[in-house]
């Protein structure tokens, strides 16, 4: 055998082995999925406890990320999506100056163009 063609079937092999682990992945995630859905259905606490973690932890995420590089666009974003969730948990109280907070956010942004431009949001920081 050449070194081409140890080559070749090298590269054959590996997509063979890539394709037969993707099916595998998409089997797993598939069967995760209901066990998500059927675990909500018996345990409200299990609901609960995804709920935070499927919605509540990428929020926080981008909240972090947000104080790390300044972007407001990612923290406004972070913050409409953590009112939505407010209102779901009927929590009135955060829902309610959660949506006033945005309305300055918004007006903050329309008033205050010096303070948005791309490179002067980062030298803020």
């Amino acid at each position: 055998m050449s070194n081409n063609q140890r080559k070749e079937y090298k590269i054959e092999l590996i997509c063979e082995e890539w394709n037969t682990t993707k099916v595998h992945a998409d089997t797993i995630q598939a069967a995760f999925e209901v066990y998500l859905k059927d675990r909500a259905l018996i345990s409200e606490s299990f609901k609960y406890w995804n709920t935070y973690v499927s919605d509540l932890f990428p929020i926080l995420r981008d909240l972090t990320n947000y104080l790390r590089s300044g972007n407001w666009i990612l923290y406004r974003s972070a913050v409409e999506r953590a009112t939505s969730l407010f209102f779901f948990f009927g929590r009135t109280k955060y829902s309610r100056w959660t949506s006033l907070f945005l309305q300055d956010c918004y007006q903050l942004e329309k008033n205050s163009h010096f303070f948005f431009t791309p490179t002067r949001v980062v030298d803020l920081l």
